[in-house]
């Protein structure tokens, strides 16, 4: 899924820009903005490639998906939480490279 679903379907409901992510406890919160109404149908996914670079400290890299029915030419904003918990490995750490966001998010369990 991480490869094969596509960042834009061509309908232009799917662009978005990350503005915000942070990691409380054991959740991502990610912050965006996108095209629409109000931003309440707007429904997003974070997938994981499935796989853990290996180096000092192990990394996880992430992707975000929206899908947004919204048709208004507004920009809205919205956030969401996505648990983390499933992505943990032995070690007590690992860093998180979201596509999209300058900079890695470390998560400490």
């Amino acid at each position: 899924m991480f490869k094969n679903r596509p960042d834009d379907d061509g309908s232009g409901r799917n662009g978005f820009e990350i503005t915000s992510a942070e990691i409380i406890d054991d959740c991502l919160v990610i912050g965006i903005l996108s095209g629409g109404c109000t931003g309440n149908t707007i429904e997003m996914d974070l997938v994981d490639a499935g796989r853990v670079s290996e180096t000092t400290v192990l990394q996880r890299d992430l992707k975000l998906f929206i899908d947004n029915t919204e048709l208004c030419n507004a920009i809205v904003g919205k956030r969401m939480s996505f648990d983390l918990t499933s992505l943990r490995t032995q070690n007590k750490e690992i860093s998180l490279n979201l596509e999209r966001w300058d900079g890695q998010l470390i998560y400490t369990y």
